[in-house]
């Protein structure tokens, strides 16, 4: 009697996931629309080496129309800050670069290494204010040259002189003099 209600129970379940597993089979999936028109500004910046960083943006059609309305000139502003300096952009050296309405993205060369950076994308008035629509996160150059070293992971003189004494093939013993 107990296989008969084990075995009607397992039936259950076989029914009760295929009907499930058919439902959801048979409802129209839902896709992202892809050329959705962004609802507001974002600026998104990436560091490509020690003197690049890339910079892409999405800005409203309904923006970029007022833009070349007004003909207002579309600004990227790069705050060049300083570990201890904080975000005052009336104190904070700069400088600007004028991109057409219809670019939304641009690399910045010839940048310090080692060195914070924020970005802002805007528009320049004519009385030459700037009004900012978007501003990215901050982010770091890396450095140009090797780091230093902290003083609790010195290398060992012996790595170093021994490493050029050992032919390829030969790594083993080189390990088992290590472990001594």
């Amino acid at each position: 009697m107990l296989l008969f209600w084990i075995i009607v129970g397992v039936l259950m379940l076989i029914l009760i996931f295929g009907y499930v597993a058919y439902y959801f089979r048979t409802q129209p999936q839902q896709k992202p629309n892809l050329q959705q028109e962004p609802t507001r500004e974002n600026l998104t910046v990436m560091v490509r080496d020690p003197y690049c960083l890339f910079a892409y943006w999405d800005l409203p059609q309904k923006t970029v129309d007022e833009l070349k309305k007004k003909q207002e000139q579309l600004v990227l502003r790069i705050y060049k800050l300083d570990e201890s300096e904080h975000l005052d952009t009336k104190r904070i050296p700069y400088f600007d670069i004028q991109v057409t309405p219809e670019a939304d993205n641009w690399y910045i060369k010839n940048l310090k290494a080692g060195r914070a950076y924020i970005l802002e994308i805007g528009k320049c008035l004519d009385d030459g204010a700037f009004v900012p629509l978007a501003r990215s996160r901050k982010v770091h150059t890396p450095h140009d040259g090797p780091g230093k070293i902290d003083p609790q992971w010195q290398p060992v003189a012996q790595a170093w002189h021994g490493a050029t004494r050992y032919q390829l093939g030969t790594a083993s013993e080189y390990m088992a003099e290590r472990n001594d």
